[in-house]
């Protein structure tokens, strides 16, 4: 304690001390400061005693007076930081010292002491900022030195990290429930937390702290609290504008990197997923008013504005599958319909037209046209070699296929693509036989057999189609 006090007191080395103290002794304080302000200036030897002499008297007079002086703070800090960083002012200082140390204090507090001295100034100026408590000085502190005092953080930072800590248990502890819409005082409550939080952070950011370590902590744990919100109103409640909204808050107080660039992703993901539900709203209007043309050419225009949005042309492929599935699947059943009221020639047109449009847009769907090929030789073969007796073989045929299909293609556009596809191909294979043959008997028992090229898309083939689709792919 010795060593502080001598450090932090006037050094009466000669006719400039002299006369400074004098001034002083006379409440004369201007005076004194301009003694030593101009004898600081000079390149003797004594400069730096003076500095620190010009600096005790700053701090003395910020403690005393009433009205705060800002030229005070920034001089006497730039002062500060000149002689505590000067090795040489160092050295003259412990030879001094040593010469009027009859306590022998050892070499290793003294080698400590430079290295202590910012926290000491520290506790000081914090003494100050108590007086004033406008956050100017403790800001101007931090501008120049890193270092925090005992008193810095257990009088003025530590309250304020507390009471941060508070308001982010406040926002964990509040829950979105899934089942039940999000209470107007629920929102209320978020806002009010994350203004006392924000009112809080900008204290920081007055005290020339914000960047501190803990403070980043104490940002990242805000941001992460608000996102754990965020993705809950949205995912459960699809609350976009005030999921943004709460998004770009954390953003803005996160306090490291890698949390930024989360949130800025989760934005983008956000802004992405608008887009597709503005674009599946637009599908479905469209599609139930049975204006196709229209939501392919929506689709085509969308695909021209993101062509380096992989994630969204995908969106788009798998839309666009949706709209043409459902047109070729409306062609399949007015065929179909046809073919069961036995108007075979009109059914048969319809299927082959049915067929030149699925190759049409095939690129679109994931299927191998060699593959295809090679199915529609087999139903070839197989369908020129029929007659009344062996009439069921193309039906054990047909339902090995669509059953290596669920295998394989699952419940897909794909899939039901290759259903229309196969099915087609075997009307026009089946249909110049069933002409062909004159006993009404033979024809209802092929009708009989043929039962099941109608029954799956009647029966469960709607399912797959546009509304209930577009939904689906939502997000």
């Amino acid at each position: 304690k010795r060593l502080i006090n001598y450090f932090f007191w006037f050094e009466i080395q000669d006719s400039v001390d002299d006369k400074a103290v004098e001034f002083i002794k006379n409440k004369s304080f201007g005076n004194a400061i301009k003694t030593w302000s101009i004898s600081k200036q000079s390149n003797s030897i004594k400069n730096n005693i003076y500095k620190k002499n010009l600096a005790i008297l700053y701090c003395l007079l910020l403690l005393t007076e009433t009205e705060q002086n800002k030229v005070y703070i920034e001089d006497s800090l730039t002062l500060w930081k000149s002689i505590t960083e000067s090795d040489k002012f160092w050295g003259d200082f412990f030879k001094v010292y040593k010469l009027n140390d009859d306590l022998d204090t050892s070499t290793v507090i003294l080698n400590e002491f430079p290295k202590n001295v910012v926290n000491i100034l520290s506790d000081i100026y914090t003494d100050i900022e108590k007086r004033y408590k406008n956050n100017l000085v403790l800001a101007e502190f931090s501008k120049v030195f890193k270092g925090k005092g005992t008193k810095l953080e257990a009088e003025i930072l530590n309250p304020v990290f507390e009471e941060i800590t508070s308001y982010i248990e406040s926002l964990n502890n509040i829950k979105i429930s899934k089942d039940t819409p999000v209470e107007v005082d629920t929102y209320k409550d978020i806002k009010l937390f994350i203004s006392n939080l924000q009112k809080l952070f900008n204290q920081l950011i007055d005290l020339g702290f914000y960047d501190d370590s803990q403070a980043k902590k104490l940002r990242d744990q805000t941001a992460i609290a608000i996102r754990r919100i965020v993705l809950d109103i949205y995912n459960f409640h699809g609350e976009h504008e005030k999921a943004v909204g709460l998004l770009n808050i954390a953003q803005q107080i996160s306090g490291t990197d890698g949390q930024e660039f989360v949130f800025k992703e989760d934005l983008k993901i956000l802004e992405k997923n608008k887009k597709q539900n503005e674009i599946s709203d637009a599908l479905v209007n469209f599609v139930k008013n049975e204006q196709f043309e229209k939501a392919l050419k929506l689709i085509e225009d969308e695909e021209e504005n993101v062509k380096n949005t992989s994630d969204m042309k995908q969106f788009l492929k798998v839309q666009k599958k949706a709209i043409i599935s459902n047109i070729l699947g409306k062609k399949y059943q007015e065929a179909t319909e046809l073919f069961n009221k036995k108007d075979f020639t009109e059914a048969n047109e319809l299927y082959k037209d049915l067929i030149a449009l699925i190759w049409k847009d095939i690129d679109i769907f994931d299927l191998n046209r060699e593959a295809l090929d090679d199915i529609i030789k087999d139903i070839n073969l197989r369908t020129s070699g029929l007659n009344a007796k062996n009439f069921a073989q193309i039906d054990t045929y047909r339902n090995q296929l669509v059953s290596e299909i669920e295998k394989k293609l699952g419940d897909t556009y794909d899939a039901v693509i290759l259903r229309f596809f196969i099915d087609a191909y075997v009307h026009v294979g089946v249909i110049p036989i069933i002409k062909k043959l004159n006993s009404r008997n033979n024809i209802a028992n092929i009708l009989y057999i043929l039962g099941w090229l109608t029954v799956w898309f009647n029966g469960v083939g709607l399912i797959f189609f546009i509304i209930g689709w577009i939904y689906k792919n939502r997000n």
